[in-house]
């Protein structure tokens, strides 16, 4: 949508987000979920041993490293990546129950609504009130606007989350960001425009 600039806006907001975003949901599944770590010690335990958080530190290690071509190996862990978005909705496909759309409405509207209508809103108010650019606002908009990351159903299913519950989340804010998303970023060009 914004060229070259736009993907590395999106760089920018994602390489800390995802790592935060995961330290905050794998502390919470392993506070309250089916492991329930008693103390910081355990929590910690499990935040240090989950793939997702060694994933980010060894890419987190390989860039401060300085490595920027693997050659073959970088070539297959992008073929992987690739793949990764196509299995992960798969897998929440796998596991989705209609029926869990209907019986838990009220929490499954109350996520969408603050994950696709009140995130962005709060990311483009504070935007404005920083003075941030029209596109640096557009594509802060946009990722606050995405849809519940398919990841958060591994998790909640790994960890002894309510994984039937995720699933319905991920899948109702996946498909009504498709109207939501192009709004919240057309909103956010017309009111950060000079």
């Amino acid at each position: 949508l914004f060229g070259a600039a736009g993907a590395d806006l999106i760089g920018i907001v994602y390489a800390p987000l995802v790592l935060m975003l995961n330290l905050i949901c794998i502390a919470v599944l392993a506070r309250w979920g089916q492991a329930r770590a008693a103390n910081w010690r355990a929590m910690l335990a499990q935040i240090i041993a989950n793939p997702l958080i060694l994933a980010c530190a060894a890419a987190l290690a390989v860039k401060a490293a300085g490595v920027s071509n693997l050659g073959p190996i970088g070539q297959s862990l992008g073929l992987l990546g690739q793949a990764a978005m196509p299995m992960a909705l798969i897998t929440v496909g796998a596991g989705l129950d209609f029926a869990a759309l209907r019986a838990d409405w009220t929490k499954i509207a109350a996520a969408s609504i603050l994950k696709l209508l009140a995130a962005p809103l709060a990311i483009g108010v504070s935007a404005a009130l920083f003075g941030v650019s029209p596109a640096a606002t557009a594509v802060a908009v946009g990722v606050g606007a995405t849809p519940t990351a398919a990841a958060g159903y591994t998790l909640a299913r790994e960890m002894g989350g309510d994984a039937r519950l995720m699933a319905a989340i991920i899948t109702a804010t996946t498909l009504a960001s498709f109207i939501t998303m192009p709004l919240a970023i057309a909103l956010a060009l017309r009111f950060a425009s000079p």
